[in-house]
């Protein structure tokens, strides 16, 4: 089969596989082809797509652009054909939420807006940068926490120190995004202040309660997860800036230690967290 030229790009894979996914169609890109990023941590990704794409040459012939999607999903078992058991397909998807879709491409938005369902709405670049920073906080907290919890988004606040491990994330979130803003835009306002940080995080929290998170799918499925690309760039920034971020870090070490000893000893430096679940992990094969 001939495969045509790529205008536009669209990459909703996971974000450690962004750049994988990427070079494999790089060839049949077209010039100023659009990369669009669908996908957690597209902040860090960003970065470290243009790395590749420099290193292939090609960074100055294609625009990279942002998109954030607050839709839930996560896959359902279902039974397989011809067998007698129940599995995770990955062709078995629940829209667990409703959410909107936010691309800061007015081309690219008005093919997603052929689908009402999507609630795409384009927005401009610093605009974009401001949502993904907030999405970013989100993740930090909701990510991490569940995945360690074994428990449902809206499940997070009934563990025990819990709020005070979220506030200790926020408050690091909040200092190094400040900075970054001010670095990078020469900004120099609340718009990332904790308070602020603190009310969006809680609220996407009670919106969306039912919902599983993908590191915990991540975890339960036994995949590696998007940590470094979550409170893994904020700790790379915090280094940057020189911005202690001892929370983040303290994540980032209990989340990697639950794929490679189970639930045993996740609370060996996470001062603040003490409940530790006891539920097995269950064992899928890695498609």
């Amino acid at each position: 089969m001939k495969i045509g030229r790529i205008k536009n790009l669209i990459v909703t894979t996971k974000a450690p596989d962004v750049v994988k996914a990427t070079k494999v169609v790089l060839p049949y890109l077209e010039k100023k082809s659009k990369i669009v990023l669908l996908c957690n941590g597209a902040l860090a990704v960003r970065e470290e797509l243009i790395s590749a794409l420099k290193v292939a040459g090609i960074y100055s012939e294609v625009n990279i652009i942002l998109g954030s999607i607050t839709h839930g999903s996560h896959q359902d078992v279902c039974r397989i054909k011809d067998s007698s058991k129940d599995e995770r397909s990955s062709y078995n998807v629940v829209h667990a939420g409703n959410g909107n879709l936010y691309v800061e491409s007015q081309s690219i938005a008005s093919v997603f807006q052929l689908s009402d369902s999507l609630s795409c709405e384009y927005t401009s670049s610093k605009e974009m940068e401001d949502i993904l920073w907030d999405k970013l906080a989100a993740n930090c907290v909701i990510n991490p926490l569940t995945a360690l919890f074994r428990c449902n988004n809206g499940d997070i606040l009934q563990h025990e120190n819990s709020r005070s491990t979220l506030q200790s994330i926020l408050k690091e979130v909040s200092e190094v995004a400040t900075r970054h803003r001010k670095e990078a835009f020469g900004l120099d306002d609340e718009r990332f202040s904790y308070d602020r940080l603190n009310n969006f995080v809680e609220n996407v929290i009670n919106l969306t309660a039912n919902n599983k998170s993908s590191m915990l799918q991540d975890i339960e499925n036994c995949r590696s997860t998007e940590i470094e690309y979550l409170n893994g760039f904020v700790c790379k920034l915090g280094r940057k800036y020189g911005i202690p971020t001892l929370k983040n870090d303290e994540l980032r070490e209990s989340v990697s230690d639950l794929l490679t000893t189970g639930s045993q000893d996740v609370d060996r430096n996470f001062s603040e967290i003490h409940y530790i679940p006891t539920v097995p992990m269950v064992i899928a094969p890695l498609r």
